[in-house]
């Protein structure tokens, strides 16, 4: 990625082909893509450019005043599009003679754009980790309430189930001491025994006459009897 003049364009490639073999010389190395030029130290990507200083000139013309820009005959290495914005420019020195601080430099910048890395990798790592916790302890609690309210529905049913037999043996036991125990009324233990042992959860008998009942809610889904509703 070079901008200079016709006049500098030579000096300039001799520069930079000279600041690639160092830098090669030392273990990076070079690329280019979307005609950007991009120096890679330490795994990180440096976008460099090689421009030519320009000097701005104001114009008189009539009664207005523009401006133009004339080179100087000055390069100048560029870091771009990165906040570790650098430019070494010619001056007292020329580029070759800056050439060990440019490698320098540009190492310092790849060590701390390398550390910056590691530790937003290591940030972003220590999040997902949070969240992965958090997120298997949001999944367990759900599922330890989730498994707690069945226990307590369980409990529940097995206990009124138990309040229907006590029920169910009081009837009896009242019954027969007052000599009142009919065929009626034994009827009507057993069909609370059989509904117990239907509500239990420890047995769930089968009884054909509450099939589709949910022993949960203990609600019946209604259904039509005619064939325009269904």
């Amino acid at each position: 990625n070079i901008t200079v003049f016709p006049e500098n364009l030579k000096r300039a490639l001799i520069f930079m082909d000279r600041l690639i073999k160092v830098l090669k010389k030392r273990g990076h190395s070079v690329t280019v893509e979307n005609n950007t030029t991009y120096f890679i130290l330490f795994g990180e990507r440096i976008p460099i450019c090689c421009r030519e200083k320009l000097a701005k000139t104001f114009i008189e013309e009539g009664s207005d005043i523009g401006s133009d820009y004339e080179p100087t005959g000055l390069l100048s290495i560029k870091i771009e599009g990165t906040y570790y914005s650098r430019t070494w420019t010619e001056g007292r020195r020329s580029l070759e003679q800056l050439l060990p601080k440019i490698i320098i430099d540009l190492e310092v910048i790849g060590r701390k754009l390398k550390e910056e890395r590691l530790e937003r990798e290591r940030k972003q790592a220590e999040q997902r980790e949070k969240e992965r916790i958090a997120r298997e302890t949001q999944e367990r609690k759900e599922k330890e309430l989730k498994n707690f309210l069945k226990i307590l529905k369980n409990a529940k049913r097995h206990d009124n189930s138990e309040k229907i037999r006590q029920y169910a043996d009081e009837l009896e036991r009242f019954s027969t001491e007052k000599g009142s125990l009919t065929d009626n009324i034994k009827d009507q233990i057993a069909w609370m025994r059989k509904k117990a042992d239907w509500y239990d959860p420890f047995i769930e008998a089968e009884d054909e006459w509450m099939m589709g009942i949910d022993r949960d809610k203990l609600k019946l889904e209604k259904k039509s009897y005619y064939w325009w509703d269904r």
